[in-house]
Order: structure tokens, then sequence, then C-alpha cells
């Protein structure tokens, strides 16, 4: 009995394995063989893969972090880094349904017979999508499309088509693949709220609102889950908003209220129903209440910056501009977290100081909003414009207010003179000894600094911005500041107002703390003495820069902010003041021409008649006499433009002496052309190669002096720069290990270097990182952070200096292992070096190099 049961398991195990092996077959058209297949697609690979594939979408939802303030997006996609950190979930995905696909497709004479490989194939395209690998999805999506036409699945690889054209703004291929939907009368029911969503995301991207609007509460009216509904609303009502229809916008604002199971949710509806409050209905009491309840709870502790911002739209949509100013503020100093919200809150700020012409605080502002503000925000590129052209102003506006200072603190008596230093030196003590109180009780979120309208005494340093110690005292506001400030960049002495600018350093900056430079110590009487104009010499330098100030800050109102009035005073004030300047010839015809703009006719016919009086033969005079000269000065440049590009070329190919020549008998024929200073720059350099390195250093010097203002004298010093390092090389018979380039100087000024590609991080976000940072853990310390590109790719910040090796390493360590690297991700060197050292390290560029001695002198010593 027992070998009849054995040989009956023999035979059956054999039976079940040829029926096997009969079913792995994929080109049989048999019910065993679709089975086979079908399970296995199914149950192992794709079901492995959209576990994959879920696991790496919901990381991105996760990771995703709306702005409520702007516009949300109806699929959260993240941006191209996010992409990038689902990637190997997608891949994992990816590779599973190939597999799938090549092992178990039964593509039997053009018809596939196992009803899971379309599912792969359209896994392939989403996980594609995902990736942001767009022209791949779409061949994915197209290939479901059209090999499995009248299936579900060839309909969603139809929409899931529009996304990517739309992802990828090919709107035209969008538009042909919808017009080849809404024509199919067999298009699944099932499917139309995601029909309607992608048809809304695509008028969203080309920004007809009206459409989406319709296609979205469509989608509304499909959905039964109550977040996505509420988002949905949410974003109804920002389209209203957008279109100034501000009772929708308040009404569908209203209705995520009351559906919303999602506490930020609801609370940012809250806020921006206030921002879209429709000012003809009446009833902002109500809505201003509540926010101001809003603003008493515990638990909204963290969101107070956008509480006060509701509070501050609230008030701008009723036109009470004063009392929404300094909520606006407050916006802005209770915002710790969110950038988006500070740098929102900045913009819009800056937009009303800046129609108000208060150009100071809108560049403080505008400051704040770019340090903060999303690259790719919409609203960027304007602000970081104005924040550019306002700041050139304001350094003009502060080197004219710090000249005036010290010419007069210049012409005080011997006696008066230096008590009146000795008191800013008292008062800088007692504002040192201030702050570090404050940082003792780490009250400094809610320090005077924060508000400017608030607290006078920053009110004041606001209304005289430019850096440097402040005090009660006009003619202190900006004494020393310009010391100061080269040695150590413009200090931010608050958390959350604003970010101050922090220079970027040139090649020749870079390398100065080489230099036996004196450096400017603002508790030293000395230091302020050697900045005072006590010579006549002295006196005539400081006024050529007032000079030169008030005629840049001139042009600018007048080309850049088109503010006629401020122009007009400007060049007046410059005219009045120095009535003998180098630069009257222009001041005399921009006034006319803006005199003449403005309709102040006999204030233009008075600066016409000087100019044709005292410069009769000036181009300037030859412009209003002949209204076509103009056009020959265009054609004389374009020829001009012509030879300088002949002489270019000749360099370029060595031909040094025909550049030499060209050169010459341009500025000999035409010694008043435009470009004078480019042709003698161009012409040092050809004879450059035919002199010795002294008199070609010589031959350069003498370009900076004779054109200081002009972008051929920075040039020159960039050459200068590296013709002085070779003269800067170290003797090697005084190095301390091996072969070594450099010094082991701990008792040495050091800096901490920080080099990072630029498509990882903006420099920009970098640099603001770095100030914040200072600002809550080293405010005390002297610490400017400057940048410079090191190479094609790479940037370099220098925070500087610290006093020796212990200091450095000090705050090496606890950027490593601190919070504040994060942002510059995991692709960055980071070390300290001794200034002696520095010189070598920026001309070699020597990273790997120096590495090993970062280890040996500092790292293997700690």
């Amino acid at each position: 009995m027992f070998v009849k049961t054995k040989s009956f398991v023999q035979a059956s195990f054999l039976l079940l394995t040829f029926f096997f092996l009969g079913s792995c077959k994929t080109t049989k058209n048999k019910f065993f063989n679709k089975a086979y297949h079908k399970t296995t697609t199914r149950y192992n690979w794709y079901f492995n893969a959209k576990e994959s594939y879920k696991s790496g979408v919901n990381r991105l939802e996760t990771q995703h972090k709306d702005d409520f303030n702007e516009l949300l997006s109806i699929y959260p996609l993240g941006t191209d880094k996010d992409a990038q950190s689902i990637s190997p979930q997608m891949d994992k995905a990816l590779k599973k349904c190939a597999q799938a696909i090549s092992k178990h497709s039964m593509l039997i004479k053009g018809k596939e017979y196992n009803r899971w490989v379309d599912d792969c194939y359209l896994l392939i395209g989403k996980a594609y999508f995902y990736k942001k690998e767009h022209i791949k999805g779409v061949e994915a999506f197209r290939l479901v499309s059209r090999q499995f036409e009248g299936l579900t699945s060839s309909y969603e690889a139809k929409i899931w088509l529009v996304k990517s054209f739309v992802e990828a703004n090919d709107f035209s291929s969008a538009d042909l693949v919808l017009e080849d939907i809404l024509s199919d009368e067999d298009f699944p029911a099932d499917l139309n709220k995601e029909l309607a969503l992608v048809m809304a995301h695509h008028h969203i991207r080309q920004k007809d609102y009206s459409q989406a609007i319709m296609e979205l509460e469509e989608a509304i009216s499909l959905t039964k889950k109550k977040r996505e509904k509420s988002r949905y609303l949410y974003i109804v009502a920002q389209l209203h908003y957008n279109q100034e229809n501000y009772s929708a916008a308040t009404n569908y604002f209203s209705k995520v209220i009351r559906i919303s199971p999602d506490y930020e949710m609801t609370f940012n509806a809250k806020i921006n129903r206030a921002r879209s409050f429709d000012t003809s209905s009446g009833g902002s009491k109500q809505i201003q209440d509540e926010l101001n309840k809003m603003l008493k709870d515990a638990k909204n502790k963290e969101f107070l910056d956008v509480i006060y911002f509701g509070l501050a739209e609230l008030s701008k949509r009723q036109v009470k501009i004063k009392e929404a100013m300094p909520l606006y503020v407050k916006s802005v100093a209770k915002s710790i977290k969110n950038d988006a919200q500070k740098s929102l809150s900045s913009v819009i700020l800056a937009d009303i100081y800046y129609d108000q012409q208060n150009y100071r605080f809108s560049q403080a502002y505008y400051d704040t909003a770019v340090a903060y503000m999303n690259t790719d925000n919409d609203r960027f590129v304007p602000a970081s414009a104005r924040q550019k052209t306002l700041t050139e102003l304001i350094t003009n506006l502060d080197i004219i207010q710090h000249q005036d200072s010290i010419q007069r603190i210049a012409l005080m008596p011997e006696k008066e003179r230096l008590a009146f230093i000795d008191n800013i030196i008292e008062k800088l003590k007692q504002e040192e000894q201030r702050l570090k109180e404050l940082e003792n009780s780490r009250r400094s979120e809610n320090n005077f600094f924060n508000d400017p309208q608030k607290n006078n005494s920053f009110n004041r340093m606001n209304q005289n911005r430019g850096g440097g110690w402040y005090f009660d005292n006009p003619n202190t506001l900006s004494f020393g500041f310009s010391e100061f400030n080269r040695r150590w960049g413009k200090r931010k002495l608050e958390d959350d107002w604003r970010r101050s600018d922090k220079k970027s350093l040139t090649v020749e900056e870079a390398l100065a703390d080489t230099i036996n430079e004196d450096e400017f110590d603002p508790k030293s009487r000395d230091s302020y003495l050697k900045e005072l104009p006590v010579t006549v010499e002295a006196m005539k330098e400081s006024n050529q820069k007032i000079i030169e100030a008030y005629f840049d800050a001139g042009v600018i109102y007048k080309e850049k902010l088109s503010d006629i009035p401020l122009s007009i005073s400007t060049f007046e004030t410059l005219n009045t003041r120095f009535p003998n300047s180098e630069n009257r010839v222009m001041v005399l015809y921009f006034l006319y021409r803006l005199h003449n703009e403005k309709g102040n006719i006999d204030f233009a016919k008075d600066y016409k008649r000087m100019l044709l009086k005292e410069f009769p033969l000036s181009d300037y005079a030859k412009l209003i006499k002949d209204p076509d000269y103009a056009e020959e000065m265009v054609q004389a440049n374009s020829l001009l433009n012509t030879d300088y590009e002949k002489a270019h070329q000749y360099y370029l190919q060595s031909q040094f002496n025909a550049c030499i020549s060209l050169c010459e008998q341009v500025n000999n024929n035409n010694p008043n052309n435009a470009l004078y200073p480019n042709f003698d720059f161009l012409k040092t350099m050809a004879k450059g190669f035919g002199m010795t390195k002294s008199n070609y250093i010589n031959a350069l010097t003498l370009i900076v002096e004779k054109y200081p203002k002009h972008q051929v004298a920075e040039s020159a010093k960039e050459i200068l720069v590296y013709l002085k390092l070779e003269e800067l090389e170290v003797d090697k018979t005084t190095l301390s290990v091996g072969d070594s380039p450099y010094l082991d100087k701990p008792k040495a000024g050091h800096y901490f270097i920080l080099l990072f590609k630029e498509f990882d991080l903006e420099v920009s976000i970098a640099k603001s990182t770095l100030s914040n940072y200072h600002a809550e853990y080293y405010r005390l310390d002297r610490l400017n952070v400057s940048d410079l590109l090191f190479d094609e790719h790479t940037h370099m910040i220098t925070v500087r200096e610290f006093p020796n090796k212990n200091k450095a390493m000090a705050y090496y360590k606890a950027f490593v292992e601190g919070d504040v690297r994060g942002v510059f991700g995991e692709d960055y060197d980071v070390f300290v070096i001794a200034s002696p050292n520095f010189p070598n390290f920026f001309k070699n560029r020597d990273v790997d190099g120096y590495k090993k001695t970062f280890q040996e002198y500092y790292l293997n010593k700690q």
C-alpha cells in the first residue's frame, strides 16, 4: 500500500511539473498559461512595484510644504530636488515593471493577453512622471493609450499624458490630447473627476482662471473625501481672489472653514478670507475680532506672523494703509520659521514704502524679502531688481551722509573733537553691554530691534541706515562707517527685521588680509582720527566722494526710479554745493532735460542758457542745438565698437603690434571717444607681453590711477592681484612639516571656508543663512560673511576673521555639529585656514592639498 501511494505522489509531482512548465510559455493563448502569467504579474512584480511607487509618492506628499498665501497646486509635485529624493523608490518600481513585462507579457499576434501588462506600462509612465523625466513618461503613456485602446488604462494614460505635457509646458500637445478625450463618447464616467482636475491644472498653468474655476467646481461635485474637497475649494477661492472677485473668494474661503478637517488649512482660510474681504459687504469687525482672538490662542504662538499678516491685509483691503503698516512690521518681526510668510510680508511692506518714496525703509524690507523668498516666486525677480537699485541708491546717500559727518567733526576744535569721539566709544561699550544682557536673558526675539515702527532709537537707525554704529547725535550716525564696513561688512543687529547686505568680495578684497593693513577698531580713538579729513588734500578727496555720490544718486532717481522731482532736487543740490565740479556740464544737461520733462519751461531755458554759455563746444551743447547729433553719435559709436572688436581680436590672436597700433590710432584721432579707457587698457595689456614684470605692474597701476571709476580699473586690479600673488610665495625653508606649502600658525588670524556648488544652493540663500546664524549665536563677534566664485560652478563663502586657531575651530565644530549646515545639503567642503596660508590656497585652488594640512594641523590635534 505504501509503495503504491509513493508511486502515485511521484507521478502527480511529475504531472504538475510538466503542467507548470507548459504554463510558463508566453506564446500560447491557453487558460492555464494566462492564469499563471496574470497571477504572477499581479501578485509578485506589479504588487511590489506599486508598493514602492506608493512609498515614493507618500514621501513626496509628506515632505511637501504648502505656501497658503500662494496659489496651491492641484498636484503637489515638489522641486527637482524632491524628485531626486524619491528616485530609489521610483527606480525600483520601474525595474519591477520592466521585469514583469519582459517575463510575463503575452503579446500574441498584436494582442496582449496578460491584463496586468497595461498596468505595468502605466506605472512606468507614472514613475517617470514623478522623477520629472517627462519625455520617457510620455513614451510610456502613449504606448498604453495606443496599444490598449478602449481599456480604462488607455483613458487613464491620456489623462497622465496631459499632466506630463503641462509639466513640460507643452500646452499645444496637451490641447490635442484633451480634444481627443472630449470627443470620445466612451470615456469612462469614473474618470470624470480626474479629467476635470487635469483640465483645471492645464488652465491654471496658462492663467485661464475662469475656465479653471469651472473645472474645479466639477471636480468638487465628484469628490467625497473632505481633505481633497477642502483643498480644491481653497484653490477656487484663491483663483477668485486673483481675479479680484473678492465676494466669491470670501464665500469659498468660508466653505473651506466649514468643512476642512485640517487645522492648518482652516487657519489659513481664515487669514486669506481677511485678505479677500469684500469691503462693499461690511462685516469686517467680525473678521477682525476673530483674528484678534486667534492672536491670544496659545496654540497659534508659532503662527503670529500669519495672523498679523491677515490683520494687515484686512486693513489694506479697507484702504487703511497707516493701520496696515505696523501690522506688516509685526508680521515680519514675528516670523521665525516661516520664510515664505516673512518674504511676503516684507515685499508688500517694501512696495508700500517704495510707493511712498521712502526708499531707505523700502530697501531694508526688499533686503529681507529677497533673502527669504524662493527664487521661483513670481515676485522674486522684480523684488530683486528693486533691491539692487535701492541698495545702490542708499549706498550713495550713505556716502554723502558719512562724508558730511566726518567733515563736521574734522572742523571741530581738537579738544571738542576728542571728547566727541570718546563719547562715541563710551556709547559703543554701553551698546555692547546691553546686547550681552539681552543675549543672556534669551529675549532676542522680543527685543526692540524687531520693530522699527515701535522703537524710536531703531527708527532713527533706519532713517540713517548705512551700517556701523548709530547714536542720538546726527553727527555720529555714519562716523567710522566706511572703514568699519570695509573691514566687517554691514552688521546685522537683529534677528527678525531684515538682513543687512553682505558685500561680495573681489579677488583683491579676498586677499586683502594678507597685506599689512590697519584694522578699524571701533573702540580705539586713533581709528576714528585716521578717517577724519583734517588736511586740505583729505578734504578735497572727501568732497569728491560727495560729488560722485550726488551725481550717481541723481542718475538713479532719473533712470532707474523715474522719480523726476528727487532727481531734480539731487542735481540742483549738487550744482549749488559744488558749482565747479568736473561733471557740471552733465548736471546742467540733466537739469535741462528733467525740467523740460516736468513742464518747467522757464527753468529748462535757464539751464540750457548756462550750458551753452559755459560749454559751447561740448557734446551736450551739440545735442541741444542739433536734434540729429544724437543719431550721428550712435553711428560714430558703432564704428568705434567695430574698431575695438578688431583690436581685441588682434590681441586674442597674439598680433600684439597690430593691436597696439590700432588702439593708438583710434585714441590719437579721437581723444574724446567713449571707449578711450578701453583702448588704453587693451594697449597696455598687449604691451605687457614685451615688458618686464615690474614695468607691467607699473603700467597697470597707472591704468587704475587714470580711470579709478571705470570698469577697466577693476580688470587691471585683478591682474595686479595675480601678479602680486607670485611675490607672496611662501619661503619653503620656513615650513614646519614635510613638503607642505602651508605654515602651522595657530596664533594667526583665521578664516572659515565653505565651498559648495552653485546648482545645489543659491549664494544669496547661503549668505542669508549664515547671517541669521551669526545674529543668533555670534551677535557680539565681528564676523564678515563674503562670497567669491571659486571656480566655474563653485562658490566660496568666507567667514572672517577669527583671532586664532582655537576660536576658528570652535566655530567649525559648532557648524559641523549644528543644524545650520543642513541647507547646504551633503556636497560641500568646510575647513578653517590661517590668513598667511590663504594666498597660496586661493592662488592654486588647492582644495585637496589643503585638506591634508587641515587634517594634520587641526583635526588630528583636537
